[in-house]
């Protein structure tokens, strides 16, 4: 059930027909599972094209890489902001990415401080690892708001280090307003 979210920066390409997806593991059998890869020019898209992951064996190429190509199967509208994605005044997007290395995930809980010109915000419970939050090479988003605090300049996050796997390895975090 997990979703991962990149950016890319490219010239515009256009309607896509197929995408390919390259492996640079080299091994046969990576455990990695793709159901769909769904793609948006922009961040204001109105379009994204819908490529599903057909089974299809892995073709192995001479350089070793596994190399899938999926085939456009639909061309659709965006759909419709939620109330989750709706936004007021001071409300901020918070990407978390959590590392790939081995045990790179934690069980504890997750907090966010906000500083501002203004104000702090004191501590935000972003959440807790063992709720299936903040695991191994994934990247979870919340929605804050911070309008107390004013210009931000800076931020601190942190965990409570409780738990039977309390480590944690944070390789991104990128606020967005």
């Amino acid at each position: 059930g997990q979703v991962d979210v990149f950016e890319i920066e490219a010239v515009s390409l256009g309607a896509l027909k197929s995408v390919v997806l390259r492996c640079d593991s080299g091994k046969s059998d990576t455990g990695w599972y793709c159901q769909q890869v769904i793609v948006r020019e922009s961040e204001g898209a109105r379009t994204e094209w819908i490529f599903p992951y057909e089974r299809r064996p892995e073709e192995k190429r001479s350089d070793g890489q596994l190399v899938r190509t999926l085939l456009l199967q639909e061309e659709r509208p965006v759909p419709s902001e939620s109330a989750e994605d709706t936004f007021e005044d001071g409300d901020w997007k918070v990407y978390v990415s959590t590392g790939s290395m081995e045990d790179a995930g934690t069980d504890a809980e997750v907090t966010l401080y906000v500083y501002g010109d203004k104000a702090s915000s004191g501590p935000i419970q972003l959440g807790l690892g063992k709720d299936g939050l903040f695991q191994q090479h994934t990247a979870d988003k919340f929605k804050v708001n911070v309008k107390v605090v004013g210009d931000i300049y800076k931020i601190r996050i942190g965990h409570n280090n409780v738990g039977d796997h309390p480590d944690w390895y944070l390789e991104r975090l990128k606020m967005k307003d």
